[in-house]
């Protein structure tokens, strides 16, 4: 009489296969199983990877005797990814779901809204809006591709009365939580009273570079005292003049600039401290190890099963905001096309950028990350990648 088993997945696991790779992940505990998948384990991966086998198989005893198939589930078992359970009538058949994020697609869904005139909800994926109130001398285009809330040089300005009306149309989201405010504030006319009036409506941030704060110390400190205000430092000797009350968002392109930005924030003067890395356009080594993953990072993470379905389907830097620039022109990325304009609705800007634009549901589904077995372990596309002209930020 022929002996079988039976093997199962757990619903935590995620099982990818990629040409002759492979790779369990569990989302609960963060254990992997990289595996080649030739031969025998090929074919039981397979099987699993088949929706409609609910994660389970049955082993005959021909593959239960074989030595790389069994050394894989064995590791599989050891790491709390599966289950193995004879078939001899005394123990029931396993039961799994493999982890299949089934949601309609949101475009066509608000495409349907539309043409039945209820598409209400779209402005709920509204969280953020960034607006460049005016330009800087001090500013730098090219990080703002980067991190849009940093300045630009653009000499326009936006004109207060419209931006009032923008954030009053899209105070109807209920998921917005979060206004800035950039540029070289200190100059924009009415540009505290707007910042006054925008926080009844969520919470507002105030940025600006570090020579517009040296240069306006009184402005500075009374805006510091009063908001949040957010300082991009770019001079790590020009730090003690600062006002204390702001946070301070250190621009690190170097390793020099990582230690002396380490050094302010141990010092614990300011409301806070964070770091963001910037490409210079001549600091290509150190952007590769700072923001380049390799596999052993990969390795190391643990994302969950929710976090991992998120990736799977929008942009976790872009989704949700909107950056209007001084000349009113309205972006989802600052290195895309423009949706709009500041005289258009929030409503309308939002619905275009699901249904035609490319940042927030922009996520690893092109090459060379749909080949690659750590695509939903990677975190979404970065505006680093636009930078440097290519996506798959890696050394894998």
């Amino acid at each position: 009489m022929k002996k079988y088993d039976w093997f199962s997945l757990h619903p935590s696991c995620f099982l990818w296969l990629k040409g002759t790779e492979g790779l369990v992940y569990n989302s609960e505990n963060g254990a992997k199983v990289r595996f080649r998948s030739t031969g025998r384990v090929a074919e039981v991966a397979d099987r699993l990877s088949h929706p409609e086998n609910l994660y389970v198989v049955r082993l005959d005893e021909e593959q239960c005797r074989d030595r790389e198939l069994t050394a894989w589930l064995e590791e599989i078992e050891a790491k709390g990814c599966g289950v193995r359970v004879p078939d001899d009538g005394q123990h029931a058949r396993p039961l799994s779901l493999p982890p299949v994020l089934r949601v309609q697609d949101e475009a066509e869904y608000y495409r349907w809204e539309h043409r039945q005139g209820i598409d209400g909800n779209v402005l709920d994926n509204l969280h953020r809006l960034v607006f460049h109130l005016n330009g800087s001398r001090h500013g730098n285009d090219g990080y703002a591709r980067q991190l849009p809330a940093y300045p630009t040089t653009q000499a326009a300005a936006l004109v207060p009365d419209e931006v009032r009306r923008f954030v009053r149309n899209a105070r109807l989201s209920p998921f917005l939580s979060e206004i800035v405010l950039t540029g070289h504030p200190f100059a924009a006319a009415g540009g505290k009273e707007l910042a006054q009036a925008l926080q009844e409506v969520c919470p507002v941030t105030v940025c600006c570079t570090q020579a517009d704060a040296l240069e306006h110390p009184e402005e500075a400190r009374a805006w510091a005292a009063s908001l949040h205000l957010d300082i991009a430092v770019t001079d790590y000797g020009q730090t003690a003049a600062l006002p204390r009350d702001a946070s301070l968002t250190c621009l690190i392109a170097s390793e020099s600039d990582a230690v002396q930005a380490t050094a302010l924030e141990e010092e614990g003067s300011f409301r806070a401290v964070a770091f963001v890395p910037v490409y210079t356009g001549d600091n290509d080594a150190f952007m590769a190890s700072c923001v380049y993953v390799d596999a052993d990072d990969l390795w190391q993470s643990a994302p969950g099963k929710q976090e991992i379905f998120i990736r799977q389907k929008l942009n976790i830097y872009d989704f949700g905001r909107l950056i209007v620039m001084p000349d009113g022109q309205v972006y989802a990325n600052p290195n895309t096309e423009a949706l709009g304009n500041i005289r258009e609705t929030p409503h309308r800007l939002v619905y275009r950028e699901i249904t035609e634009g490319h940042s927030w549901l922009r996520v690893r589904d092109s090459r060379p990350c749909c080949d690659c077995i750590w695509q939903w372990l990677c975190p979404s596309p970065s505006t680093y990648g636009q930078v440097l002209g290519r996506d798959n930020l890696c050394h894998i």
